[in-house]
């Protein structure tokens, strides 16, 4: 398959994680990760699919509203594995007691790892490269 049209479908994917990770809805988000995910946050700290899923719903229940810009900084195809760096920046209100919120930006740097499989395309690995919290 060409890059061109394997970047479409990533991208389009991409758009639903996207909204689904903005609305804090887990049920489409982790249709697109594959049930033997490694993830690896920035301090080398390894998660399996269950743990991952885990921390995402923990992101989710502190947080009332988040918003997230993200761009492909690069992008190769190896054999039947996509592999894309991703720069995103997120910024949540996180819930502070009852009625205050207390605002976080986060920018990060990964890598993605996809295969494409039966179900189309599922992201294998994560790599956390570089994490900034202010």
């Amino acid at each position: 398959m060409e890059i061109e049209g394997i970047l479409k479908q990533i991208d389009e994917i991409e758009i639903k994680l996207n909204n689904a990770y903005e609305s804090k809805n887990i049920a489409p988000f982790i249709t697109y990760f594959d049930d033997d995910l490694k993830y690896t946050d920035a301090d080398g700290s390894k998660l399996n699919k269950v743990a991952f899923i885990d921390q995402t719903k923990k992101v989710f229940e502190n947080a009332r509203s988040i918003v997230s810009e993200y761009y492909r900084v690069k992008s190769s195809l190896n054999e039947d594995v996509f592999t894309e760096r991703i720069a995103r920046k997120y910024k949540l209100n996180n819930k502070n007691f009852f009625l205050f919120t207390k605002k976080q930006t986060i920018q990060i740097e990964e890598i993605y790892h996809w295969k494409k499989n039966t179900d189309g395309w599922k992201i294998v690995a994560i790599e956390v490269v570089l994490e900034e919290k202010y």
